[in-house]
């Protein structure tokens, strides 16, 4: 662990190798939050730089490639060369860079995912960090392995190791040669914690280049800080845009960070993050994901994989449109060209099933007993409490807003309350509670036959035309007609609803002729108000009632 005597060795160092540090800041150890720069007297002008680094005093891609004699370094990773340079640094006993390294902390001083043990990555099962945490583990070795090749730094050891890994349980033993996966793995961490864009300093680098940033590095996180990164006459200088009083923490801002970015790089997470991600993965055919982009349906390509897709779901957007607008295609009947109100809220319903899965699930899970996985670690415990819970809260949060984008979507389009029918239509409700031995209802709905009453309505509607005495009802009545004069009625059709029409026919007509033995009421007739339900009515789960929607196009950007 970091000591002060090695914290004020650092700082002594680097003053003396040209950096500057504004007096008004002293860096320190707090017991809780490690290494910080508190502000010791009052900074009159906050808007000049409090610490000006000169370039040569910071780890930089081009200080690698002098070193290994290398102009080029073929991995995806532009920093995979400077994190070897590291390694070499640190077994140097470099006098310019060994008060430096002295102060970065050890692989076993990391709380990251990916140096949990097997054990203690179980307890994240389920979730995606655990799915990354797995993935990175793997890409970073097959990453160490390929530059260990092209800087001519393999051998019969480092060959071994990679060719015997199990990739679900990769083994990690501690050791910082130049040609271990565990030093690579360190100094990974080391920049996915602390470096910085390389951009700062060099407009020509790209965008994923990054240097190593001394004294700057060791100020904490804050998500809404305002501070700006420069490089002006041979500096790289650091300001704050806060109004900074005797007392208070300097803070960094490494930018919008999810929990699971800062738990992969940093090693700690925050509930609340405004920045918060988590997602959902559908398994689907591919026909299916293929049909929906066809449909003009938003979808990033780097989220499909196959037969599956993810949609990622976040504090800032909990219920993005695009999720929206997928459940409502898988949703459409084959029938239907648009997508249509009725197909989004079934979308929808389908869609909070899952969400409330998922708040079920993260609330079990984070309530994990540590000894059920061996977990002895108290930051591997609070940070994976943290990250689950906040997980939770996330979907719940999702849930939550799905909930009022439905209430929403009924106040704008005000479907038909089938509950609201029953109860008005006394004379209809009469012969249903008489027939089918029911006193209200909520009978209706817990006996199983709110589908036959919904028939039922449907072929009455045909025939007592609404047009004049209930206009309300006019959309049910045109449907009714438009699918009466296009379907092909087939013998199974016929057999699907035998059993239906047995039950009713001609027992309801002779018992209450006023409404049963009016108009047409065949077999053919309730076929066709089944496939009018299909097309109009949606079943409000939170109070079980059936919403009859006027067939019309979803306008998304309403709801935004």
């Amino acid at each position: 662990m970091l000591d002060q005597t090695t914290l004020d060795t650092l700082l002594t160092h680097a003053k003396q190798n040209g950096c500057e540090i504004s007096d008004g800041i002293e860096f320190r150890i707090d017991p809780s939050t490690g290494v910080g720069g508190y502000i010791t007297k009052v900074i009159p002008e906050h808007h000049k730089p409090l610490i000006k680094i000169p370039k040569d005093f910071i780890i930089t891609r081009n200080d690698a490639m002098r070193h290994f004699k290398s102009n080029r370094c073929s991995s995806s990773n532009p920093n995979a060369i400077t994190q070897m340079y590291l390694i070499a640094l640190r077994n140097s006993n470099s006098t310019k860079w060994q008060p430096y390294l002295n102060i970065l902390p050890s692989l076993d001083n990391i709380s990251s995912p990916l140096i949990w043990k097997h054990n203690e990555l179980e307890v994240l099962r389920g979730s995606d960090l655990y799915i990354k945490s797995k993935r990175k583990l793997k890409d970073l070795l097959d990453e160490w392995y390929t530059v260990l090749k092209e800087l001519d730094l393999c051998n019969t050891a480092a060959t071994e190791y990679y060719q015997l890994q199990d990739r679900e349980n990769i083994v990690i033993q501690e050791s910082y040669a130049i040609d271990s996966f565990a030093a690579y793995l360190w100094a990974s961490l080391i920049f996915s914690s602390r470096a910085f864009p390389s951009l700062v300093y060099d407009s020509a680098a790209t965008f994923n280049e990054a240097f190593l940033f001394p004294i700057v590095d060791l100020l904490n996180h804050s998500d809404d800080s305002k501070v700006f990164w420069r490089f002006a006459e041979s500096f790289l200088t650091f300001t704050s845009e806060e109004s900074l009083k005797v007392g208070d923490e300097l803070y960094n801002n490494y930018g919008s960070k999810s929990n699971e970015d800062l738990l992969l790089g940093y090693g700690f997470a925050h509930d609340p993050n405004p920045y918060d991600l988590t997602s959902i993965s559908l398994k689907l055919d591919d026909h299916t994901i293929k049909s929906a982009q066809e449909y003009g349906i938003e979808m990033d390509l780097n989220s499909i994989s196959g037969d599956s897709i993810r949609f990622d779901i976040s504090t800032q957007d909990p219920l993005p449109l695009k999720l929206i607008m997928f459940f409502g295609y898988i949703s459409k009947l084959k029938s239907e060209r648009d997508i249509t109100v009725r197909a989004v809220v079934e979308g929808l319903g389908q869609l909070q099933a899952i969400l409330a899965q998922k708040v079920s699930i993260f609330k079990e899970k984070s309530k994990f007993a540590p000894n059920t996985y061996d977990i002895t670690d108290p930051l591997i415990i609070k940070n994976a409490k943290t990250y689950l819970t906040a997980q939770r809260k996330l979907f719940h949060l999702s849930e939550d807003t799905l909930v009022k984008k439905v209430k929403a979507i009924i106040k704008v389009f005000k479907p038909l309350s089938f509950k609201s029918i029953f109860k008005a239509e006394h004379e209809f409700a009469n012969s249903l509670q008489l027939s089918l031995g029911i006193s209200n209802y909520e009978e209706l709905v817990s006996k199983g036959l709110t589908q036959h009453a919904l028939l039922l309505w449907i072929v009455k509607i045909h025939n007592f035309n609404p047009l004049k005495k209930s206009p309300a009802y006019s959309f049910v009545y045109r449907a009714f007609g438009d699918v009466k004069n296009n379907i092909k009625i087939e013998k199974d059709d016929v057999m699907e609803y035998m059993n239906f029409y047995k039950t009713f026919f001609p027992t309801l007509s002779l018992k209450f002729p006023k409404i049963y033995g009016v108009g047409s009421w065949s077999i053919s007739d309730f076929i066709v108000a089944g496939v009018v339900m299909d097309r109009l009515v949606w079943l409000r789960k939170s109070n079980s009632d059936y919403l009859f929607f006027e067939k019309q196009s979803f306008d998304g950007k309403m709801f935004a």
